[in-house]
């Protein structure tokens, strides 16, 4: 039972990845055709002042970042995420299957007619030391 959770974390953990920067690469695609598109205004914007004309017609232009600043910070938080999905996975699933393991052999003893008297409290007790 934990090597299927350990497995499922770490199956988590790589379909986080890859969904995570799936959905980074399009979002930055469209943030740097947003930023060319800025681009192009601003020099346009730049070529109007020069030229000297009425600048108090033209509307305010809002500052769009590079995208391409910010690329290893976005990856990084990507990374870290995913690893801390597989740190937590594994770990949690080792408390969570010794404890169905326990009830399981509870259930086989009184199935058996075992006496069967607090047993599961005290192996509520032994995961939670664990």
């Amino acid at each position: 039972m934990p090597g299927y959770i350990r497995k499922f974390g770490l199956f988590a953990g790589f379909v986080a990845y890859v969904a995570l920067v799936i959905r980074f690469g399009v979002s930055f695609h469209f943030s740097k055709i947003e930023y060319d598109k800025y681009l192009i205004i601003q020099a346009k914007y730049i070529a109007i002042i020069a030229s000297g004309n009425n600048t108090n017609n033209l509307p305010k232009l809002q500052e769009v970042k590079n995208p391409s600043i910010t690329v290893g910070n976005k990856i990084f938080k990507i990374i870290l995420l995913c690893i801390a999905i597989i740190v937590v996975a594994i770990p949690e699933g080792l408390a969570l299957a010794k404890t169905l393991s326990l009830a399981f052999a509870i259930e086989k003893m009184q199935a058996e007619n075992n006496l069967v008297r607090f047993i599961m409290t005290s192996c509520e007790k032994i995961v939670t030391a664990y």
